[in-house]
């Protein structure tokens, strides 16, 4: 077994409960001291990975003492646990979350704490940091928002003066480069991967972007006020996503800032709004495909459990393809997402629906409640409930008792779209008619949720398959899952699939190394070995056979589109 397998491997053992619990302790909202080397190694003994976590930040810590800085600074981006900075004069952190971080609290001279979440600091680095009489600056605005109260307002003043000037960064240098604000919602994956579309086209544009978080998660200022954010960030441009918002954001907040919305509600775009948005009716043609070539007894969907746009019109989208096909549709709106008396009305809904029925959600955060709710009525999934959810979020989708098959959304597509818009408004100035811009659905991505099989061991076969084809699993290794002869697990497969073992590794392994390809960041060698390829000659021919297309080719066709 190679490295990065077995790291995998360790990943894959380590669950977030038990992550969480070694970082911050039993009880995450007591302070705690650090673990003592038993403790230590006990957790390392149970979780390999931990080790490797813990020797990642303490190889960071010794090649930041031992390298010398001059005039350029040293920075270290430590994957999930922050930034450490080194500089001729002065060595701080940003948002350092390890939990090791307090053993170099002597060292550094200053710390910063954007804003108060689990994953941004520990309470053992900040009274290690306190209990030195060291500076922390934390004073944030609206966790993620601008920060108004230190000293001239000016953080990045404050961070050149304490540097001894090697960076300058004073406001007159900021201004050189068009700032943009950012206004979300929501970090979670599928939010993330829009922002980062956005900063795709913001990095070639030389843009400064501010990321600022608003909503009713923002208990003290749920709407940013953003007469106070102009006053200090003058901003060129705004992105406003309104995805997931409980707090509605007009044109008149934004003043004549240019200003581009994302997902904005169609009953609440104002006259001269220019707004992106996905395409619900796209998305609910690929779930209904999916659905309907199961030939099941009945259709369903599930409604977020807040009326919300981008629900409602995935669900009216899929009742309409649905009943003229001449199916049966039913519907059902979640009482609530957290609690059991949600889930016990969603069991009780699922087993009332004539099986075997196929069931679209709003969301894959549903297709997950779905899921167990009728694992928890006694239905089988995908014999009596097919789900499909949106999304595909990985954290949703892959952790569940049966994994969800999900409709992928371009969502890199939609921030760099929204990007594209705001670029021309900042060049010709606010347009006077309304621009409403929309962006469709990938793919489906199907998992074992609506691969229903008629026999058990070609469905643990295949779903073996999607989870380990690209960590080198062989025809050897699927016939043993299957536990049969590998006469039988040939001829039931194929019956059931319509090809080989075979085929369906290389077809999954071909499909990761085309949506690694699309993302353009890793070399061919590394989309190769990611893909389970032994060698950077044999992922060419295999891709190539596959798809008529060179790796170079398909990268190069999927950019310039």
């Amino acid at each position: 077994m190679g490295i990065k397998e077995q790291v995998q491997r360790e990943i894959n053992a380590l669950s977030p409960e038990a992550f969480m619990k070694f970082v911050y302790g039993e009880n995450m909202a007591a302070d705690r001291s650090g673990l003592s080397d038993a403790e230590c190694e006990a957790w390392y003994d149970r979780c390999p990975i931990l080790r490797r976590y813990d020797d990642a930040f303490r190889a960071v810590v010794r090649e930041m003492r031992e390298t010398k800085v001059g005039d350029t600074p040293a920075i270290w981006l430590v994957y999930n646990m922050g930034v450490i900075v080194k500089t001729r004069t002065s060595l701080f952190s940003i948002d350092l979350c390890h939990r090791l971080a307090p053993t170099i609290a002597d060292e550094l001279d200053f710390a910063i704490i954007t804003h108060n979440h689990l994953d941004h600091y520990t309470r053992e680095f900040y009274r290690a940091m306190d209990g030195r009489h060291k500076t922390v600056f934390q004073n944030f605005e609206c966790n993620y928002g601008a920060a108004l109260n230190i000293v001239d307002g000016k953080l990045a003043g404050i961070v050149a003066h304490l540097m001894g000037d090697v960076v300058e960064c004073k406001s007159s240098m900021l201004k050189k480069e068009k700032t943009v604000l950012y206004f979300q919602t929501s970090f979670c994956d599928s939010n993330l991967q829009q922002r980062s579309g956005f900063y795709g086209f913001a990095r070639k544009a030389a843009w400064f972007v501010h990321v600022i978080e608003y909503g009713a998660q923002v208990a003290e200022k749920p709407k940013p006020d953003t007469a106070e954010l102009f006053g200090f960030w003058n901003p060129d441009g705004c992105i406003v996503d309104c995805g997931g918002a409980d707090v509605l954001m007009t044109l008149a907040d934004f003043r004549a800032v240019p200003t581009v919305f994302i997902d904005r509600h169609p009953s609440s775009i104002e006259r001269g709004a220019v707004c992106v948005t996905h395409d619900s009716a796209s998305i609910a043609r690929l779930a209904a495909r999916e659905l309907l070539s199961l030939g099941l007894s009945a259709y369903a969907f599930v409604d977020w459990h807040l009326p919300t746009v981008w629900s409602d019109d995935r669900g009216d989208a899929f009742r309409r393809i649905v009943e003229s096909n001449g199916a049966r549709f039913f519907r059902h709106r979640l009482l609530s997402l957290t609690g059991s008396e949600g889930m016990d009305d969603l069991s009780r809904w699922l087993s009332s629906l004539p099986a075997p029925c196929g069931v679209f959600t709003a969301n894959d955060r549903i297709a997950g409640c779905v899921v167990a709710a009728a694992l928890k009525a006694g239905l089988g999934v995908p014999q009596d409930i097919a789900v499909v959810g949106v999304d595909n979020d990985i954290g949703q989708c892959e952790t569940l008792p049966v994994s969800v098959s999900s409709i992928s959304l371009d969502r890199e597509s939609v921030g760099h779209a929204a990007a594209r818009l705001l670029a021309t408004m900042m060049e010709g100035g606010r347009r006077s008619a309304t621009s409403v811009n929309v962006v469709g659905a990938m793919a489906v991505m199907r998992r074992a949720s609506t691969r229903r099989f008629v026999d058990r061991r070609v469905a643990a076969a295949v779903e073996h398959i999607r989870k380990h084809a690209c960590d080198g699993v062989t025809v050897s290794d699927v016939v043993g899952v299957m536990g049969c002869s590998r006469s039988l697990a040939y001829l039931r497969f194929a019956e059931e699939v319509g090809h080989s073992i075979l085929e369906e590794i290389q077809s999954v392994r071909v499909a990761h190394a085309g949506e690694l390809l699309r993302k353009g960041t890793l070399s061919m060698d590394a989309v190769g070995d990611f893909s389970g390829y032994s060698s950077t000659s044999e992922f060419r021919r295999a891709f190539k056979r596959r798809t008529g297309l060179s790796p170079k080719a398909y990268s190069r066709g999927h950019r310039n589109s």
